[in-house]
């Protein structure tokens, strides 16, 4: 009797591969990883010697175990992703940096506080110095007055593809070292997915709000959020952020425009107001609020009784 082909054995472990494969419990594999399945498995499914990587990659997507996705870092060099099963856009995220958690746009859409369906995916990687603590810092009004007259500076580390007929771009955030503060697992479907929190979510979104659908996207957010958010979760997390810039002034804002009551209020009034602040970078027209000290956007907000 011949000796079985290098396909005829793969064909053979079909079923221990699916198996395997159901007991990682990983649905999106990098190269390497994916690599290391073959590697650890290939004796205990008898493999041939010489079945290579492709060859194992070429079987399992033949026989529809497997898709390969392709993700473009620049407009010529791809990334491969292995996609067992049905993931989601933000696990196939996720796997793009270790550690990283979701953010901005798209926790707002994971925790409700949007209706829209982001087609950027927002990651976070921490980077691994924690920085200093410059809460205390002394600010000039001049540079503020400048930093805000620009637009805000983004991320360049961007990558695409298509999946599941739709396009999205994923974006990589080089944050500072927070210790994962208020980042927290979330069940989608089954499946856990790193994110910040609800409170966390917000004060992102008030510090970056070009990375979260804009200033009335975040107001909106402020008020989807208020049966569930805990003031002063989000308030302690403004002072163990230690930021230099004032966002106490700009969470005060959304907060009394978004219906908060007076003691949640009453947590923001209680930081010092020493500088006129932004709601958002290069506002080309802008009202100002007397009581947090607020430029906001002329026409956002035409309920607001703050100005």
């Amino acid at each position: 009797m011949p000796r079985p082909s290098r396909f005829q054995i793969l064909k053979y472990a079909k079923p221990r591969i699916a198996a395997v494969l159901e007991h990682y419990g990983n649905r999106v594999f990098s190269e390497s990883e994916f690599q290391e399945v073959l590697l650890a498995n290939r004796d205990n499914w008898n493999l041939a010697n010489i079945t290579t990587f492709q060859n194992f990659v070429d079987f399992l997507v033949e026989q529809n175990i497997i898709t390969v996705l392709l993700i473009k870092t620049t407009p010529k060099k791809h990334l491969r992703r292995f996609l067992f099963g049905s993931p989601s856009i933000y696990e196939i995220a996720l796997s793009l940096s270790s550690g990283s958690y979701l953010t901005h746009f798209s926790a707002l859409h994971l925790h409700a506080l949007t209706e829209e369906v982001p087609k950027t995916i927002y990651i976070n990687r921490e980077q691994s110095s924690p920085g200093g603590h410059i809460y205390g810092e002394e600010l000039e009004q001049k540079r503020i007055d400048f930093a805000f007259s620009r637009p805000m500076r983004k991320s360049n580390l961007a990558k695409e593809l298509i999946y599941d007929k739709t396009a999205y771009r994923i974006i990589t955030l080089n944050g500072r070292n927070t210790g994962r503060l208020g980042v927290t697992e979330l069940d989608l479907g089954g499946t856990t997915l790193r994110t910040t929190n609800l409170e966390r979510t917000l004060i992102d979104a008030t510090v970056r709000p070009d990375y979260s659908g804009g200033v009335i996207n975040v107001f909106l957010a402020y008020q989807n959020a208020k049966p569930h958010l805990s003031v002063n979760r989000l308030v302690a997390y403004l002072k163990r952020l230690e930021y230099k810039y004032p966002y106490h002034q700009s969470v005060g804002f959304y907060l009394e425009n978004a219906g908060y009551g007076k003691d949640a209020l009453q947590l923001l009034e209680e930081f010092e107001i020493k500088y006129k602040f932004y709601l958002a970078y290069k506002m080309p027209k802008k009202k100002f609020s007397e009581k947090w000290g607020v430029f906001y956007p002329d026409g956002l907000f035409p309920e607001t009784n703050s100005a």
